[in-house]
């Protein structure tokens, strides 16, 4: 009897941004962990942006610290007279809308770090790269496929069972597999599952 081994789980990698492809880190073949880099976009433009942002934030506290310190200032001078009340309550809208103006900031820094983290793609899970689709120096859009990843520490032997040996293979609960790339070796195989549907054309099942 015949097979195709198969892999558990098969997975084409895209690319999480756009952009200038840096680096490829592996090749065909190569062995992977989970959460391995495996190609890195060029994030020069990205870091820019958050430079700026940074910048911006830095600029927004010092406004901020200049409000409050005002505000301070006009509140023991209205406490004694000298300012109206409207000019404190003026003083202290000025400091709550720096205060506000940072906390958006920072949330755009964060969106920013996201952003770089995603010209990065790493491994989901363990195995063994079965295709390499794109080279450093390519542009790449976001969703397109760059890699392909396959299982390699569980692999299954999809087989097809004539009908008369059916009852054969449901009675036994492993069997000796050989493989064509290693026609000296034996591999012992765990049967799994045997799925009863019958193929009309070559009457057989897997």
């Amino acid at each position: 009897m015949t097979g195709t081994v198969v892999s558990k789980r098969n997975a084409k990698l895209s690319s999480r941004s756009e952009g200038l492809i840096e680096k490829v880190l592996v090749d065909a073949g190569s062995r992977v962990e989970k959460g391995e880099a495996l190609l890195t976009l060029d994030t020069r433009l990205a870091e820019i942006e958050l430079d700026l942002i940074r910048a911006d934030i830095e600029t927004a506290k010092v406004q901020l610290e200049d409000a409050e310190r005002e505000r301070e200032e006009v509140r023991k001078l209205t406490s004694s007279g000298a300012f109206a009340k409207s000019e404190a309550a003026s003083r202290e809208t000025a400091a709550r809308i720096n205060a506000t103006e940072i906390k958006a900031l920072e949330v755009r820094e964060k969106q920013q770090l996201e952003r770089i983290d995603r010209h990065r793609l790493v491994a989901p899970f363990s195995g063994t790269i079965a295709r390499k689709m794109t080279e450093a120096g390519e542009w790449v859009e976001t969703g397109t496929p760059v890699l392909e990843l396959i299982e390699t520490d569980s692999l299954w032997f999809d087989l097809q069972v004539a009908q008369e040996s059916l009852a054969a293979v449901q009675a036994v609960e492993s069997a000796d597999v050989q493989l064509d790339a290693f026609p000296s070796e034996k591999l012992r195989a765990k049967i799994d599952v045997v799925v009863p549907v019958k193929d009309p054309v070559s009457r057989t099942f897997l």
